[in-house]
């Protein structure tokens, strides 16, 4: 085989690889269940970390004997991608422990390579589900113009908006070139999830500046970074920035930070399980590996985690090889033309399925590390240092991350935010619902008065039963006021969002129950006096409140028809959305919760005309009943008033909705205001000259009862004469109203109506 190592001091691992690579072999080769009659052997090309050296590398391997059948590596992703574009020209499958971008997934491009590393892609599917799971909608991206991160930058641009986030606030910069502008322009930005999506010398520097310049997590930033940054990453060399950091300012600065990754999940339990590689178990090779080290008098690394990977790698292209050779193919038959052959060992490898020593290894669709995303946060230690491999959560397969710990000491200093989001005042809205709830028992209180006295002289003309429909009416309009202050502040959004509709259909039916049942209580004076008008003759038929509650049920149940269609259909049914308030510099944009639908303007408008033209039937009953003055009888100063203050309430509703929107505290203030002073006047309009009248006739009594007592003299005589007047001058103004029949007639037939 072809191995492609890097083996310079740069990176600091060339040695530690080299020495997992030859330890791996020797246990494959011991191994006789694997390649019997067959020794496998690794002939090493060092590509510098570079994709030119690679190339020249491949083609030095290729031409020199023996023929190889199979490449294991690249170590790093800038190696592996020129090798993996060539190697199907020859039929060489290669397999990669250590190469993790997401351009090597193009299964078109890269057709026969496989990896026990995951791709950098998976980073994605660990942020998206952080940020679904709080909540935020956009994050900032500082990118480094490498292959290997612009494209995790293009993937990461198609799951913002597949998932309809916000696209990221994109900072790049090109190797080589001073992070401190970007850093800076960032700081100037809303950006508090920041993920560094560079090169682990990069992001410290990054790290350094953003110290100084206050973007820490005590500050409300969330810094995310990769797991495959070797430890120790964010110490730089000296002399390599102006800026320097002390020890306590890079653990203020690193710690609480998250890195994810995806890999297989080890469960602790599974730690010590044997693997099958020659039944050891982690614990055994790590052993193993460090007395090989010592034996060549080598010395560990940073980079001494990753060589379990290139264990499974190794012994992942040992069981392909095996699996092909149990097939009937002689694998010293090989040659660089042989198609089948090639075919067969990429198909046996990439339906490998065992226990490795990075956990069970399998690989997906296209050829890449199937795994469970995981997060890591940085933590100290308490002497000043910085300790790694905190497990903090998981994504498992049902999408939804899980935290280890309490979410108090994931983030000490409040979850991060990406939006300051506006809500409704609690006190606020607790000082609405106690008047919203004083006004019902207020209604409640009047539905008493209306049925106790329902048979007396001033309350039974005015229809007490349908007087009974106005208050509930006005006590779904009080319900309506608490039901305008409960967001997403108070409940959840989904709630939030089912009241966006209830809030309607609350109001329409209240305003149906209330001005339907003024209107039609107008309409029976209007219809009795009209008709007397037209056949100069009282009219006699009877108009029973059965047949006004049948009227009002009829506009009641439009009204219940054209809402059920509304809240059925999506586009119109109206939700909860978040509107969007950009501010200046550094300031968190301001998210405000509005009720909108795609169709909305168009029903609401229907529905404003529908109850207009209830307005201006009311309107005409009131003008043409204007001379009718029938005592507690005629509303027609009352629909007058009640009108006028309508228009007056929708207009300011309305400007209020639109000139207020961002300011969700002075809005509600002032629609929770108009509908409660609207609701309340209408109300004592209605029914104060009524109680007043009880209140008068009571006292009327008691004082003729007192005199009575006290004179002996006949003061119901005195009564009655009262109301033989007042009875005697209503006669005289029905007459010249009708201009017929006598005063009798015309008083029978308004109540016998009534």
């Amino acid at each position: 085989m072809s191995g492609v190592f890097t083996n310079q001091s740069e990176i600091a691992g060339g040695q530690t690889f080299l020495t997992g690579l030859d330890l791996t072999l020797e246990l494959l080769n011991n191994d006789s269940r694997l390649l019997p009659g067959y020794f496998l052997n690794t002939s090493i090309v060092d590509p510098r970390c570079g994709g030119t050296d690679a190339t020249r590398g491949l083609f030095e391997q290729i031409i020199q004997p023996p023929t190889k059948i199979m490449i294991v590596g690249a170590d790093c992703s800038v190696s592996s991608a020129p090798i993996a574009t060539l190697a199907p020209y020859w039929n060489l499958v290669q397999i990669s422990p250590l190469s993790t971008s997401p351009q090597l997934e193009d299964n078109a491009t890269y057709p026969t390579f496989l990896r026990t590393v995951a791709s950098d892609s998976n980073i994605i599917m660990g942020i998206t589900s952080l940020m679904l799971h709080f909540g935020w909608s956009r994050m900032a991206v500082l990118v480094q113009q490498e292959a290997i991160f612009t494209t995790v930058l293009s993937r990461l641009r198609d799951t913002l908006e597949t998932l309809k986030l916000k696209p990221a606030l994109e900072f790049t910069f090109a190797t080589g070139e001073n992070t401190e502008s970007i850093v800076h322009s960032l700081s100037q930005s809303s950006g508090r999830i920041v993920f560094v999506n560079t090169y682990p010398t990069h992001a410290a520097e990054i790290l350094c500046q953003s110290y100084h310049l206050g973007l820490t997590p005590r500050n409300g930033y969330l810094w995310i970074y990769f797991a495959w940054y070797p430890s120790g990453w964010w110490v730089l060399p000296r002399g390599y920035s102006p800026l320097s950091c002390s020890a306590a300012e890079i653990q203020d600065m690193l710690q609480y930070s998250i890195y994810i990754n995806y890999q297989p999940y080890v469960p602790t339990s599974e730690l010590n399980l044997a693997t099958d590689i020659q039944g050891l178990t982690r614990a055994q090779f790590d052993q193993m590996f460090q007395e090989r080290l010592t034996k060549i008098h080598a010395t560990g690394t940073s980079l001494q985690d990753q060589v379990p990977y290139i264990v499974d790698a190794i012994w992942a292209a040992g069981l392909g090889l095996n699996a092909t050779l149990g097939q009937n193919f002689a694998l010293d038959n090989f040659t660089y033309d042989s198609n089948n052959t090639s075919a067969l060992i990429y198909q046996n490898t990439k339906n490998l399925r065992f226990r490795g020593m990075t956990g069970i290894v399998s690989f997906d669709a296209n050829g890449g590390r199937t795994g469970m995303v995981r997060y890591f946060q940085y933590r100290s230690n308490g002497t000043g240092s910085i300790t790694e491999g905190h497990l903090i959560g998981v994504v498992p397969s049902s999408g939804s991350v899980l935290f280890e710990d309490e979410l108090s000491d994931i983030f000490p200093y409040g979850v991060p935010i990406d939006k300051e989001e506006l809500y409704i005042s609690h006190a606020l809205f607790a000082v609405y619902t106690v008047i919203s709830s004083l006004g019902i028992l207020f209604a409640v209180g009047i539905l008493i008065f209306n049925l106790v006295f329902a048979k007396t002289r001033v309350v039974k003309p005015s229809s007490p039963y349908l007087n009974v429909i106005i208050i509930v009416g006005a006590i779904l309009f009080y319900i309506d006021v608490i039901l305008f202050g409960v967001d997403g502040g108070i409940t959840s959004s989904a709630i939030a969002s089912s009241l966006c509709m209830a809030r309607i259909w609350v109001a329409s039916l209240a305003f149906t129950l209330v001005f339907g049942t003024v209107f039609v209580k107008t309409w029976r004076v209007y219809y009795i006096f009209s008709n007397a008008r037209k056949q100069r003759k009282t009219y006699k038929k009877l108009i029973k409140d059965g047949f006004l509650f049948a009227l009002v049920g009829c506009v009641l149940l439009v009204d219940v028809i054209f809402l059920i269609i509304v809240t059925a259909v999506p586009s119109a049914r109206l939700e909860i959305s978040n509107q969007e308030q950009p501010q200046s510099g550094s300031a968190l944009p301001q998210i405000v919760q509005t009720c909108s639908a795609t169709y909305s303007y168009v029903w609401l408008s229907i529905l404003f005309v529908y109850k207009g033209a209830l307005l201006v039937v009311g309107v005409f009953l009131a003008w043409e009943t204007r001379e009718v003055h029938l005592k507690h009888l005629n509303d027609s100063k009352l629909i007058g008033a009640s009108i006028y203050g309508i228009v007056v309430l929708s207009v300011a509703l309305a400007a209020v909705g639109i000139l207020l929107q961002s300011a969700v505290n002075t809005s509600y203030g002032v629609i929770g205001a108009l509908l409660l002073l609207g609701n309340t006047s209408l109300l004592c309009l209605i029914f104060a000259p009524k109680v007043y009248g009880v209140w008068k006739k009571d006292s009327q009594e008691s004082t003729s009862t007192q005199d009575e007592t006290a004179t002996g003299t006949a003061a119901p005589n005195s009564k009655d004469a009262a109301t033989i007047s007042q009875l005697q001058m209503e006669i005289v103004t029905l007459k010249k109203q009708l201009e017929v029949g006598t005063s009798v007639n015309v008083m029978e037939t308004a109540t016998s109506s009534l």
